[in-house]
């Protein structure tokens, strides 16, 4: 792939991939990521964490013309608005965390196990059509896990899990579909 060096601005690092015509939010993966890499890709056949082979992994892009790219003012005045509206998604998620997961996470340090809910939808690709899962785990990353050895990425898409949402227990109850998702079922339980 054609890709510019790295540019950092604000502590983050960037680079323009002129064949997708996107900005690439980057970070340089440790040994640490490229060991979870080499394990992952061993056991599951697809990529993890996406590193490339100068050792960067995207964690997201946003398309920008070359132009304005190759034009420095606009590239600082781009990515500082991109930079901007990062750091208030990184502010909302951390909210959501302590909000939602972090009580989660505290219980679960107790001993117990918590559900986890994943959907589908009815896309024919999915493992069930309109129904869920219960994923029972210490964690929502320890359910994800379950959940990928059960049900692998698609084949083409790896890196993205296959189903439609994932909620927590107390979010599920909230929503109730039991009672609101007609025709909609509970397919098994992943302990």
């Amino acid at each position: 792939m054609n890709k510019s060096k790295v540019y950092e601005q604000d502590g983050k690092l960037f680079r323009y991939n002129y064949d997708d015509a996107v900005v690439e939010y980057v970070y340089k993966a440790t040994e640490e990521d490229k060991a979870e890499e080499a394990e992952w890709l061993e056991k599951h056949g697809c990529s993890l964490h996406h590193i490339d082979s100068d050792g960067y992994a995207v964690i997201t892009s946003i398309g920008l013309r070359r132009d304005n790219w190759d034009h420095e003012e606009l590239r600082r005045e781009y990515i500082a608005q991109w930079i901007a509206d990062l750091d208030e998604e990184l502010r909302a998620l951390t909210a959501d965390f302590e909000r939602y997961e972090l009580p989660i996470l505290m219980k679960s340090e107790e001993g117990q196990l918590n559900s986890y809910y994943y959907t589908f939808g009815s896309d024919p690709g999915f493992p069930y059509r309109n129904g869920w899962v219960v994923v029972k785990a210490s964690s929502r990353e320890e359910a994800d896990r379950k959940f990928r050895s059960r049900f692998p990425d698609r084949p083409g898409h790896e890196g993205t899990m296959n189903y439609s949402f994932c909620y927590t227990k107390e979010r599920w109850n909230q929503m109730d579909p039991e009672h609101t998702w007609t025709g909609w079922k509970l397919y098994e339980v992943i302990e």
